[in-house]
């Protein structure tokens, strides 16, 4: 057994650190911490500032409509898929229109030769007589309208009517001057086969296109016989479409049912305002088992931009509105990592880059979760090129 005082000093000294023990590395060096707010500080001569062009304008606080997205289905706007038939029977002649193929209203598409027999004077004259009670009755019913778009007019301007029932008013004019246009035309057609038949000769009858569309199915072919009200072809407008938006229940009351909504395609990039799509006269429709409403909305399609059974996404108004930090769309930049950036000019000739979080996009202006407060100056025209500058790829 070692002596008392030899294993305290052998406690002692064990318990003293290594005097040649090697210091353990240090796993990652951080140098002087530097704030965010303290970084990319760009300073321009006043030549540069102007070769760049920059121009400014001052983050605003201001009250910004709600919107709620919803999907919806693009489908072809009621009465604008007409099916084209033979008056009387017939052979076909010339070359049919192939199907895809854009015709313009009145445009000639085929000819009509009448087949001569008895029975099918007949079915002319009586063809002629019903033409000739249909212009009549297109009479009656384009006065009606002409009177009704009057008193619309008269109501919006003495303030006590809205522009839509005049714009309904104005649709009711143009489709029953059309209606009488195609029912005079039918009586002028029918008339002159008629006079053929008295006189034994055949005249050949074009068939036109009753409105400007899409030929979507032929149904005959060229020198075929088809009986009288056979169907020849199917043409279908693609301008206006409809846009049926199925809407919870529960939804509808915080929803502007009178207001203009926007239409984006599937995919579209943020500040993408689609197209504009107004409510549209449509019968009332909705779903007991998925308990939702449908919104209807006419969307101008002249373009042939969207398609029949297309899913879009539509923005909604809301009844409600906010008070928001509002930058124009297009002073936010992104990095690669995704991160949202503005220039805030901070004194003349100098830009600070500052993060922003966009919550939405509104139109053409970028709603603001967090960034600059009110009236920073915030860099529009000449960011993108600020930007550059910084990263040493700019002019």
């Amino acid at each position: 057994m070692k002596p008392l005082p030899a294993l305290l000093f052998a406690l002692a000294a064990a318990s003293l650190p290594a005097a040649d023990a090697p210091k353990a590395a240090s796993p990652a060096h951080v140098g002087t911490l530097v704030k965010e707010t303290d970084l990319n500080i760009i300073k321009l001569t006043p030549q540069a500032e102007k070769r760049l062009g920059i121009v400014t304008v001052a983050v605003e606080r201001k009250s910004v409509p709600r919107t709620r997205s919803f999907g919806g289905d693009v489908m072809i706007r009621a009465g604008s898929a007409l099916t084209v038939t033979a008056p009387i029977a017939a052979t076909v002649s010339g070359t049919l229109p192939q199907p895809g193929v854009q015709v313009k209203r009145g445009q000639a598409l085929f000819q009509l030769l009448p087949i001569l027999s008895p029975t099918e004077r007949v079915n002319v004259a009586t063809a002629l007589s019903d033409a000739q009670s249909s212009v009549a009755g297109a009479k009656a019913l384009l006065e009606a309208a002409r009177v009704t778009l009057a008193r619309a007019e008269r109501l919006v301007k003495a303030e006590a009517g809205s522009q839509r029932a005049v714009d309904d008013a104005r649709a009711a004019v143009a489709v029953g001057e059309a209606n009488l246009k195609a029912a005079e035309t039918r009586v002028v057609t029918f008339a002159a086969v008629l006079k053929d038949f008295e006189a034994g000769s055949v005249t050949a009858l074009p068939v036109t296109a009753p409105l400007d569309g899409l030929v979507m199915a032929v149904r005959t072919s060229g020198a075929q016989q088809v009986a009288s009200g056979a169907v020849l072809l199917e043409i279908t407008a693609l301008d206006p479409l409809w846009v049926r938006v199925p809407v919870y229940a529960g939804e509808v009351n915080t929803l502007q049912p009178n207001a203009t909504v926007q239409v984006t395609r599937l995919g579209a990039r943020p500040g993408d305002v689609g197209a504009q799509a107004k409510p549209a006269a449509a019968p009332p429709s909705a779903n007991a088992l998925a308990n939702t409403v449908d919104f209807y909305f006419e969307l101008a399609n002249a373009d042939g931009r969207f398609r029949p059974g297309e899913r879009v996404s539509v923005s909604l108004p809301l009844t409600t509105a906010e008070n928001n930090l509002v930058v124009p769309w297009t002073a936010v930049l992104h990095d690669i990592h995704g991160g949202q950036w503005v220039y805030e000019q901070t004194a003349p000739q100098t830009f600070v880059r500052r993060r922003v979080t966009v919550e939405r996009v509104a139109a053409k202006d970028a709603v603001l979760a967090a960034g600059p407060g009110v009236d920073a100056k915030i860099v529009t025209d000449g960011a993108v090129e600020l930007f550059g500058t910084e990263l040493g790829t700019g002019k």
